[in-house]
């Protein structure tokens, strides 16, 4: 059985790979080998390729080809207006004629657009698609409205509202079909992979049967299961891993933060992850907040680090902060600090609940709430063997939840 994995982004291909990028790539390693062979495609590379267990495919897309202010307006019109890109279109129709996978997987494929969605369909191919974010149901991939509170009016004209506010009367025009042209491709998807309770829940609100719904939770690789004794952690020691953008809600942590530094002035919170493009302002306001709240000296800036360094950042950690601030499925950190034995401190939000277990694989505070983030950062710093305790629940909690015999399975399952 050939299943072709379609992602922007591989970790080791590109620069800006995320969580969702590495959730890709271990389906497809965890795949491999069970009378599957997974060939994968992407977006054009920025930076040299790790070896991957199958083929590795370059897409083309319509901003390849024009230069930068122009590929910048070509992206937003195709997020805008249409959500397809002609070029990978026909790359897509093309490659698929010459393969003919049995199987289209999508994961993150939004600079893909509907493409290969489309290109399946008209062969005859079978979509699957693995929920790792919602911009399929939410026009800020959210799930949130203006005010940050829980939105489920999904896609329409009212979506300007959570947008920049510039041209609206045009950018109401450009919503108005928006729903129309997503439930067009979302109809011949055959099977949604999701990672959690809350997730399948948010695709049944949306309208997807419940019977096109699978739950199965992300595979971390061997290497984690792999992973030792925990080494002594650096005194009062926080890692947050994610993109710096406001949905991730380092904004909150800093000001929790402030609040720890009473109390523990050597508390240091070791930010990795890289910018957002679109979200500029952002990280300047991120930059100002440090210089205001006078935490210049407890940051640690590392940016996009490879996933040795994350690891190495976890092991050496007292706890794993990860404040979403949008009904993420399941952060790919979280497992990776329950393998390392440290404590998570997540937001009782979207899927994480499912994962972390509170008060007893780590601790959960309620989303917005700098000030109840701060007590529970302060518990884990000050309760160290308390603290222990909870990662070494997790780390058998993991091994529990991401066992990738019984994952493997429930992918074979899928697929057959």
């Amino acid at each position: 059985m050939l299943i072709a994995f379609v992602s922007d982004y591989l970790p080791g291909y590109h620069t800006r790979a995320g969580g969702a990028d590495w959730a890709c790539r271990r389906v497809g390693e965890l795949v491999s080998g069970h009378n599957i062979r997974v060939e994968y495609f992407t977006r054009r590379p920025d930076r040299k390729g790790e070896p991957l267990q199958g083929t590795v495919h370059y897409a083309w897309i319509v901003e390849n080809f024009l230069p930068s202010p122009a590929a910048r307006y070509a992206e937003v019109l195709k997020w805008y207006v249409v959500q397809l890109d002609p070029l990978a279109f026909a790359y897509f129709l093309l490659q698929f004629l010459r393969r003919r996978p049995d199987i289209v997987h999508l994961h993150r494929f939004r600079a893909l657009t509907m493409a290969p969605i489309i290109a399946a369909r008209l062969l005859g191919i079978p979509v699957y698609f693995s929920v790792l974010d919602y911009w399929m149901f939410c026009a800020l991939e959210t799930l949130s409205n203006e005010n940050g509170a829980a939105c489920r009016k999904f896609h329409g004209v009212w979506c300007w509202r959570c947008l920049p506010r510039s041209l609206v009367w045009l950018q109401r025009l450009l919503l108005a079909p928006r729903r129309r042209i997503f439930d067009c491709s979302i109809r011949g998807i055959k099977k949604f992979v999701v990672l959690s309770r809350s997730s399948a829940a948010i695709l049944k609100a949306y309208g997807v049967p419940e019977e096109k719904i699978t739950i199965i939770p992300l595979p971390y690789g061997g290497q984690f299961a792999r992973i030792g004794p925990p080494e002594t952690p650096e005194k009062d020691t926080l890692v947050y891993a994610g993109w710096i953008q406001k949905r991730k809600g380092l904004d909150v942590l800093l000001r929790a933060l402030a609040v720890v530094t009473k109390e523990i002035p050597g508390a240091r919170l070791t930010v990795i992850g890289p910018d957002v493009l679109w979200e500029s302002q952002y990280r300047r306001s991120i930059d100002a907040l440090i210089k205001v709240l006078g935490l210049t000296g407890n940051i640690r800036w590392l940016g996009p680090q490879p996933n040795e360094a994350v690891q190495d950042c976890i092991r050496r950690s007292e706890a794993v902060v990860v404040p979403e601030q949008w009904e993420n499925m399941s952060p790919v950190i979280v497992g990776e600090a329950m393998f390392n034995r440290r404590p998570v401190i997540g937001s009782r939000l979207g899927g994480i609940p499912d994962f972390v277990q509170d008060t007893v694989t780590g601790l959960l505070f309620e989303a917005s709430s700098s000030s109840d983030l701060a007590q529970k950062i302060t518990y884990i710093l000050k309760n160290k063997e308390r603290a222990a305790e909870m990662g070494r629940n997790g780390r058998r909690a993991a091994e529990e939840i991401f066992s990738e015999e019984a994952i493997a399975r429930k992918y074979v399952q899928l697929y057959s």
